[in-house]
């Protein structure tokens, strides 16, 4: 008798693992490698991190962060040194607050960085989600994934900067909304609503999604509702404006009534902002088209081009992904260039400042998206593209290319193009690099053009990529070492604990810098907020004996309220470049960090701390420059006594000459390191608090000075 054949289903059923592998058990084994990836990738990015970075670099914005962070760790509020502020991108400095909680021998700084690479190296999940929306080949999708992983601009992740937590925000956004676009319940608006706001709370230009998700549902829904009456599009636009306001509210009501933000003091970016004016608008224009160029560049061109010019090459169902990240890019060029362009370039040579790494979450995406048309066998590179392509070609080799890629295109905020960029006379081989750059983007667009899409030539691009991905890590990393100062390290923790029982610190800076200096690297570990000023801005305060008046007031900086009073009796902290310029007390209690890298003073029981400063004095060229003496008052008032310099040449021989209100003293050097002791008298109009030196003309000379 034959066995009919539906009774084969029962007689050789499928084995179980083979049909739960078949069913589930690759999307487990996928799950399983992102991970293993995952975790890799946080283990080799925190030992490069460890290996290039020992302390703070430091930016602003590391400042900004770390400084909000310890505010909100300490009383929940928003402060920069101990001033208020107003500042909205809190995210980040919220993830960092629980840290300042941590006993002052843990390396705060290195936990900072170890946070960031746990937070940056998540953006292999949301990418690997965004490779499947263009792209069915398993095995693609988790090639665009570790790609995600491979973005060079990672290094930031080292430095105390919101790109370690915003970069897998900013994916995670996009999956979102691309899942948004075609999600038959309209209240999922919501979620990608919630998502956008958090990137907005990490970094302000998280609002181009936001405005771009929005535009596009509103174009599609006003598309369908003519074409068939529909509103579904329309509702779900709705919803997700709407929600983003209210959510967008309830945010501002937590800055206010939460972390007590106010509003009415100026926004630490507000001196960023420029006013609309035709000047304004040409140099938007210029910027937008250099911004164009490099973000074309620092994409590795194609992946950019593609989805622009292979438009028709999408089905409908990915054209409303394609268009939305299109303009999200679009908008992000421009405002970038609104920004930054008119305040830091030059639109004469075309050259400046290009911060490409606001842009460079965009890859991943793009290169997502280009997938689905590069991997089509009859594509061919259209007439239009390849056109594109010449034309960034030619820019590049004839707009000027050493004043395009100058010595004023910074490393930190264009690491997508230090394969190319060379800021410094060591990196002039990066040249070549560059030559053979466009010879291959314009033989390979020209092979493109004539062949199409084969399968050799995807392999010949995969290539290419690989090869300049590998090359712009290294190079980026590269770029951005630095300060590797293990000593300056161990005097961080050292001052730390020295300094954690006292009430009130002022760091007292001697570059004119707030920034990058060694006091900013202190600053970022120490567990209560300091106060900081300029060691010339001090000596224009001193009173007698050195005494820092109560109503303290100096120059306004870009980030700091500065009006308020310091307190007295503050522990003084100077770094080791200070120490010629002052002459303490013998009453006041001085030392120093083990490796020297710090001075501290505590005032004595007077509250009084310097006998006589110094300030301004440096190595000299003989050229005219000035200086201010700030002096004990009651000496100068003695006409009996004198108040003595020391100068000492660096010369073998020469000659300088010192001016003081009517005097001039000239001296002559024999020998390198001489001693010339000049007098000051009272009679010679000395009897000022400050006495300006108007000219200061000789050898190179260091100052130290005594009071007699």
């Amino acid at each position: 008798m034959q066995i009919p054949v539906a009774a084969n289903i029962y007689t050789n059923p499928t084995p179980p693992l083979k049909r739960f592998w078949r069913n589930q058990g690759q999307g487990v084994m996928t799950i399983l490698f992102l991970l293993i990836a995952y975790i890799g990738f946080t283990v080799l990015r925190y030992w490069l991190t460890l290996k290039y970075s020992a302390n703070p670099f430091i930016l602003p914005d590391e400042m900004v962060y770390s400084n909000f962070a310890r505010s909100i760790y300490e009383d929940f509020t928003i402060a920069m040194r101990n001033r208020p502020a107003s500042y909205d991108n809190i995210l980040y400095p919220l993830l960092l607050a629980p840290l300042y909680g941590l006993p002052t021998d843990a390396d705060l700084f290195r936990c900072i960085q170890l946070i960031n690479h746990i937070c940056v190296n998540l953006a292999v999940f949301p990418a690997y989600g965004i490779a499947c929306f263009f792209t069915k080949k398993r095995w693609l999708r988790i090639v665009l994934a570790l790609a995600a992983l491979l973005m060079p601009d990672i290094v930031l992740a080292g430095r105390v900067m919101t790109e370690g937590l915003t970069y897998p925000l900013f994916l995670l956004v996009v999956w979102l909304c691309f899942k948004g676009f075609d999600h038959k319940n309209p209240w999922y608006q919501l979620l990608p609503a919630f998502v956008s706001l958090l990137l907005y709370m990490g970094k302000s230009g998280g609002i181009g999604l936001t405005v771009a998700y929005g535009a596009v549902l509103v174009l599609y829904g006003i598309r369908e509702w003519k074409e068939n009456g529909s509103k579904e599009m329309l509702i779900r636009a709705a919803v997700f404006i709407g929600g983003y306001a209210l959510m967008f509210l309830g945010f501002r009501l937590f800055m206010i009534y939460g972390l007590n933000n106010n509003y009415a003091l100026e926004n630490l970016y507000a001196s960023q902002t420029n006013a609309i004016s035709f000047q304004q608008i040409g140099q938007t224009i210029v910027g937008t088209a250099l911004y164009s160029f490099y973000t074309i560049i620092g994409f590795g061109v194609l992946p950019l081009l593609v989805p622009f010019f292979h438009w028709r090459d999408y089905p409908a169902s990915k054209r409303k992904q394609v268009l939305f990240m299109v303009i999200a890019l679009t908008v992000y060029i421009i405002s970038i260039s609104y920004i930054f362009y008119g305040s830091e370039g030059s639109s004469v040579d075309l050259s400046g400042r290009v911060h490409t790494r606001y842009l460079f979450p965009f890859i991943p995406v793009f290169w997502a998206m280009s997938a689905y048309p590069l991997t089509r066998e009859q594509s061919k590179l259209n007439t239009g593209m390849f056109i594109a392509l010449s034309l960034a070609m030619t820019f590049l080799i004839g707009s000027g290319f050493d004043s395009v890629i100058s010595d004023r295109t910074m490393p930190v905020d264009a690491v997508l193009l230090s394969h190319i960029t060379h800021d410094f006379d060591q990196y002039d081989i990066r040249k070549l690099f560059t030559h053979i750059y466009i010879f291959l983007i314009l033989s390979g667009g020209w092979l493109v053009y004539k062949q199409g899409w084969t399968g050799s030539v995807r392999k010949i691009f995969g290539v290419f990529l690989a090869m300049i991905i590998i090359l712009t890590n290294i190079t980026g990393y590269d770029t951005n070492r630095h300060n590797l100062e293990t000593a300056l390290a161990e005097d961080v923790k050292w001052m730390v604990q020295e300094l954690e029982d006292e009430e009130n610190v002022l760091l007292i800076g001697a570059n004119n810098k707030y920034f990058d200096n060694h006091l900013s690297a202190l600053d970022v570990s120490m567990r209560t907020a300091p106060y900081m000023i300029m060691v010339a801005d001090m000596n224009e305060q001193l009173g007698p004996y050195g005494t820092l008046q109560k109503e303290y007031t100096t120059p306004q900086y870009w980030m700091e309220d500065i009006s308020q009073p310091i307190p007295q009796g503050s522990v003084m902290v100077f770094s080791s470049s200070s120490k010629q310029k002052l002459k303490y007390l013998d009453s006041a209690e001085t030392w120093e960090s083990p490796n020297g890298y710090y001075v501290l003073a505590r005032p004595n029981i007077q509250n009084r701390v310097f006998h006589s400063v110094l300030a301004g004095i440096f190595n000299y060229v003989p050229q005219h420059n000035a200086a201010v003496w700030v002096f004990d008052e009651t000496v100068l008032s003695q006409s009996s006594v004198s108040v003595g310099m020391y100068v000492k040449s660096e010369a073998s021989t020469g000659s300088f000459k010192i001016s003081y209100g009517t005097k001039n003293a000239t001296f002559n050097c024999t020998t390198t390191g001489e001693w010339v002791y000049f007098t000051v008298r009272p009679e010679d109009g000395a009897t000022h608090l400050k006495m300006p030196i108007t000219d200061v003309t000789g050898d190179v000379m260091v100052v130290d000075i005594s009071v007699r």
